[in-house]
């Protein structure tokens, strides 16, 4: 009963020597699908970093996951857009909307060319034919 309640001997050598293997790095390759999180790549391409479409941020390798993707693409660029766009006015048109959305667009240097959809709830100040956000954007 003594042994287990007295501490170990610090002259004691252990019994079994355990070895650790040294962690194996992976790199991840790019996958042209990333572009729907909104990344492209840079760097090598033996080790492609992640970079961010609308603000140019660049991720580690062991960011290129879709999850990292998109967790970084809503956390980082929706803070910077509220932190941009100016209060609305109650009464906003399509034209409105799409000058704003221009204006951010020029100031992060962002081009058009690089947008591949545009999402809406479907109003009319969004979606209208003639007027709407999208009519704009076309």
């Amino acid at each position: 009963m003594d042994k287990f309640l007295r501490g170990k001997d610090p002259n004691e050598e252990p019994s079994t020597s355990v070895t650790k293997k040294p962690k194996k790095i992976v790199k991840k390759k790019y996958d042209e699908d990333y572009i729907k999180y909104g990344f492209s790549w840079c760097g090598d391409e033996t080790a492609p970093k992640p970079q961010c479409i609308i603000c140019s941020k660049q991720l580690s390798n062991e960011s290129m996951v879709p999850s990292k993707l998109k967790r970084d693409l809503h956390s980082a660029n929706s803070y910077q857009m509220s932190q941009w766009y100016p209060e609305v006015p109650e009464r906003t048109t399509g034209e409105d909307i799409f000058q704003m959305t221009d204006d951010f667009f020029k100031i992060c240097n962002i081009q058009c060319s690089n947008c591949i959809a545009v999402c809406t709830d479907g109003a009319a100040v969004e979606a209208g034919s003639k007027k709407g956000f999208v009519a704009c954007v076309k």
